[in-house]
């Protein structure tokens, strides 16, 4: 099966695939980067720090609305067939419009505590909701387009989200004047916008039917639901230091911390675009299994971890002067919090390219175990350090994050991880 997956493409098309993947989710990153000095002075960090609790919020009820249907988009389609795409997209979009409903009322009964707890205006409460949808919608067609080997409708749909949210940004916040309700709308709008265009061109290809299958509904449901404490683990390590923040804190203090996160992901950003080239590229070397392809997988790993940790090094170091270029005057106490993210998100990113290793040898559980434990250990700390503010937040997710490290890459080292490995041994020990 292994063969027939490798094989069933040419190495030109592999190559040109993951040029546009990987180009389209380093626009889609580089966009926000860029727009992050304009933002940051025109909110001032209290209005930043309320949208840094709203980017949080939004990513635990993308899981919610989600119920990690998309994941089943490809997974289905290659054991059915082609045939039953349209029946996998039409029953994942009914379960995120289903649960947005579920959940809609369930914000609207509890919206005063919700207030209270994110420092959003209940009036402003359904962008959130609105942002959650849109996107998990979208991710079922990004999931549809790379199922069915279309890389520039991904790119498009990738790219164009990115773009539409920092024109609405632009015009709400620097032109209208909104403050942070100008970027809770724009995330909103564009969110619905481009899932609207990414059901358009589902409908316009047939790819995507309206009538409700029973049995596929129940069977993306099996799927999704088993994963939900690996992914809200996941989602949890992302977002539980801005609402934790948020309920000990004043809002300027999440503003000093979200400015920091920012320029730190600039490695997890990196690191998600080039784990899309690295996986094809790791996966064609570990079914070789011979002494050159893991020769070959033992130098990169090498040189990238050095490559790595000279750019979390050099960021920890310009912590100070790059507070000032991106953030301006206000936001002096976002330094520490950089200099302990940045070696963070540096931690986080090996974790992200050495857990390739676990996926091709179908170690599943084993992944889903490390990711639950990093996230009560995470959780545990910010609990412990929280009332050292966002410097304490900071070195709760650093310390977590080497532990995870650390434990991800003594699996790798002691284990043999390829189907055929047999008790060969890794790259880290080459």
């Amino acid at each position: 099966m292994m063969a027939r997956l490798f094989h069933a493409r040419s190495p030109g098309t592999l190559v040109g695939s993951a040029v546009i993947y990987v180009g389209a989710a380093v626009i889609n990153a580089a966009i926000p980067f860029l727009l992050l000095p304009l933002i940051a002075r025109w909110l001032g960090p209290s209005d930043f720090g309320v949208i840094g609790s709203f980017v949080a919020i939004v990513n635990v009820l993308i899981l919610l609305v989600g119920l990690n249907a998309y994941g089943f988009v490809s997974v289905g389609y290659f054991r059915d067939g082609a045939h039953a795409l349209s029946r996998l997209t039409g029953a994942a979009v009914a379960i995120v419009l289903g649960a947005s409903m579920v959940i809609g009322i369930a914000g609207w009964l509890a919206a005063d505590v919700i207030e209270r707890l994110t420092q959003i205006d209940g009036e402003w409460l359904w962008t959130l909701l609105a942002a959650a949808t849109g996107q998990a919608i979208l991710a079922i067609g990004l999931a549809s387009a790379q199922t069915i080997r279309k890389p520039f409708i991904y790119g498009t749909l990738q790219i164009g989200y990115g773009l539409t949210l920092a024109l609405l940004t632009i015009l709400l916040i620097g032109i209208v004047g909104m403050g942070w309700p100008g970027r809770a709308l724009a995330q909103a709008i564009a969110a619905l916008a481009v899932a609207g265009g990414a059901i358009l061109w589902l409908r316009a290809t047939g790819r995507i039917t309206s009538a409700i299958d029973g049995e596929m509904l129940q069977r993306v449901l099996l799927f999704g639901l088993p994963l939900l404490p690996h992914s809200f683990a996941a989602v949890a390590m992302g977002s539980m230091d801005r609402l934790a923040l948020g309920g000990s804190f004043q809002a300027s203090v999440i503003g000093y911390y979200f400015l920091a996160l920012q320029l730190a992901s600039v490695f997890t950003a990196l690191a998600a675009a080039v784990n899309q080239a690295w996986v094809p590229w790791l996966y064609e070397r570990l079914k070789r299994d011979d002494a050159v392809a893991w020769g070959e997988i033992g130098r990169t790993i090498k040189v990238g971890g050095v490559l790595l940790l000279v750019g979390v090094a050099s960021m920890a170091l310009l912590a100070a002067p790059l507070v000032r270029i991106v953030g301006g005057e206000g936001y002096e106490p976002a330094t520490m919090p950089l200099r302990l993210l940045a070696f963070y998100a540096g931690f986080q990113a090996w974790y992200t390219l050495m857990s390739a290793f676990l996926f091709y040898a179908e170690r599943s559980v084993l992944l889903s175990t490390l990711t639950v434990s990093t996230a009560v250990l995470q959780g545990v700390l910010i609990w412990v350090l929280v009332p050292w503010g966002s410097t304490g937040v900071a070195a709760a997710l650093l310390i977590s994050a080497v532990v995870a490290a650390l434990a991800m890459s003594l699996i790798v080292y002691r284990n043999a991880v390829g189907p055929t490995s047999r008790g060969r041994h890794t790259p880290l020990e080459r």
